[in-house]
């Protein structure tokens, strides 16, 4: 197989997408749509929840930022922002967790890293 060139790689749809089932509490068909990040989001969201003057001051925050980031609806917009941070952390606790857990997976976010950007985001309080 050849290697791909320029063009096939930036015309690629890339940006796979993955279903989160919610049976729990909204229905057995029920489910959560994810896109998986861009290089520049996930730069961003980083860069926001790295140590340093920029770092977010909320504790917690890297979870709705990453559902703000990934969670998308059937027309492939995103489905919140990031001013939907309280909400969002509004919802159970066991739902969140199972999408964010997806989400990282997807993004490929290992624990270690979840772990030490949240470390890192209340650190900088």
């Amino acid at each position: 197989m050849p290697a791909i060139t320029k063009a096939q790689f930036l015309d690629a749809d890339d940006l796979p997408t993955t279903e989160v089932p919610l049976p729990e509490a909204y229905g057995t068909d029920a489910f959560m749509l994810l896109r998986m990040m861009t290089g520049e989001e996930r730069s961003e969201l980083e860069k926001r929840f790295s140590v340093g003057d920029k770092a977010t001051r909320e504790p917690g925050q890297f979870r709705a930022a990453i559902l703000a980031a990934m969670c998308i609806e059937d027309n492939g917009e995103l489905m919140f922002t990031e001013e939907d941070a309280a909400a969002v952390l509004s919802k159970n606790a066991g739902t969140l967790e199972s999408i964010v857990t997806q989400a990282c997976a997807l993004a490929g976010f290992t624990k270690k890293d979840v772990d030490q950007l949240e470390k890192n985001s209340e650190a900088s309080q």
